[in-house]
């Protein structure tokens, strides 16, 4: 599982997905990125900016068509805060 905030500075994983980015309590942090870690020294599955992409990058292309199914719900939220 693989969560992004609406910023775009945070992800959030679940233990696979830490597994499928390689990230162990031996992964050191990115440049530009930290990977938070709990009291154990093991990673706690909050990816700060670009140790997101340790799991981004593992994740499968989107298609066009969830691509564009992706934008008309943010265009829709869009329209619905009044911005145009």
């Amino acid at each position: 599982m693989y969560i992004q905030r609406r910023d775009g500075h945070i992800g959030v994983v679940n233990s696979l997905a830490l597994a499928a980015g390689g990230i162990t309590r031996d992964t050191p942090d990115p440049p530009h990125g930290k990977i938070d870690r709990d009291e154990n020294g093991e990673p706690n599955g909050i990816l700060r900016e670009s140790s997101k992409y340790l799991v981004y990058s593992k994740l499968p292309e989107y298609s066009t068509e969830e691509y564009y199914q992706g934008l008309k719900m943010v265009f829709d939220e869009f329209i619905e805060l009044g911005l145009t």
